[in-house]
């Protein structure tokens, strides 16, 4: 039976936060985000089919001999610790969780993270938004630490997919939405992450729909999807992530890793079309002139415009080229960088 997140996640905080401590499994330092000092704790208001996490996502009660009940100021220490005191990375972030289930715990160590550390560090903020959507004050309270804050706010799956791939259920998908607009009003920084890059996990249509209902939701999803705030993640068939999907049906027999090209790459290749551009000699020059070519009209577009230019862009799996025909070239040269490094 589908469940409801809000619900879920009261539950989960009642057994994951307990005397302004909450549960790590590990605290080191990851080669994600040009190396980032990650704290892993345990606890999420989703089910993911996807999710590569292991037991302790399901029954947080049940987490190793091995895991350390910390406090805001001791997960801090460790990060700073692992991280030689702040030199190897230029962010921190807990993960391995749902980091919003416990407000207060939250918003402490942002609080230390910001304040009381020797060394200031950047936090990323990675959440499925589901509790953001749900209460704008959280997301106000967050406006404190916008100078040393950065949400990755992660869609899950488009509409029609998303009680089948997250367990939750199906209206819980526009509190997704509603983070995306809280987030822009109150001027978080922020960026998209979506399971969109793998094409025999998301339909075409699916990923349509799901670009689509986030360029309406944005002021401006020119922003979002073309200017390196989009991060498309793939499915990655981890052991337990194998078998939650083989239960849920989700798995096909053969399953090649097949993706699709960035969403920029599909749009760029749509303007390429329309202005006719061509790069006979791929110089610095011809290269920097044709990408403004491509910037200032979608920048004529307004909102509306663009929406219908993701539309109409195709959307192609595992190109040899970037294109079928004669713009191939052009559109490889005129994409910025999609890979997660740009993004922070």
């Amino acid at each position: 039976m589908p469940h409801n997140p809000l619900e879920l996640a009261k539950q989960t905080e009642e057994i994951v936060v307990r005397d302004g401590k909450r549960p790590y499994r590990s605290i080191s330092v990851e080669p994600f985000y040009r190396q980032i000092a990650s704290a892993r704790s345990v606890g999420c208001n989703l089910r993911c089919r996807f999710c590569w996490i292991d037991k302790t996502r399901d029954y947080p009660r049940r987490t190793p001999p091995d895991t350390r009940w910390l406090t805001p100021e001791e997960v801090y220490e460790e990060l700073m610790r692992v991280s030689n005191n702040g030199i190897m990375t230029e962010f921190v972030r807990i993960t391995g969780c749902e980091p919003t289930i416990g407000r207060e715990y939250l918003l402490s160590f942002l609080e230390v993270a910001s304040v009381t550390a020797r060394v200031r560090k950047r936090v990323l903020l990675e959440t499925n938004g589901i509790l953001l959507g749900a209460d704008e004050s959280y997301v106000k309270a967050l406006r404190r630490y916008i100078n040393n804050l950065s949400v990755r706010l992660s869609f899950k799956a488009g509409p029609t997919h998303f009680q089948q791939k997250t367990g939750a259920k199906a209206e819980y998908y526009d509190y997704q939405l509603a983070a995306l607009r809280y987030l822009e009003k109150h001027g978080i920084p922020f960026w998209i992450a979506s399971m969109t890059r793998t094409a025999w996990f998301t339909s075409l249509d699916e990923r349509r729909k799901l670009f689509l209902d986030i360029a309406d939701t944005s002021n401006d999803p020119r922003d979002l999807f073309t200017r390196g705030l989009l991060e498309e993640e793939e499915v990655d068939l981890f052991g337990i992530t194998r078998k939650r999907l083989m239960k849920k049906g989700l798995l096909p027999e053969e399953a090649s890793q097949q993706d699709y090209e960035p969403l920029s790459a599909s749009i760029t290749r749509k303007v390429v079309e329309k202005l006719g551009i061509t790069l006979e000699v791929a110089t610095q020059e011809s290269i920097l002139e044709a990408r403004q070519r491509v910037s200032d009209h979608i920048a004529s577009l307004g909102k509306d415009g663009f929406i219908r230019l993701i539309q109409d862009s195709d959307f192609k799996v595992n190109p040899s080229c970037t294109g079928c025909h004669q713009c191939g070239k052009t559109v490889r040269h005129l994409v910025e960088d999609d890979s997660e490094i740009g993004k922070l």
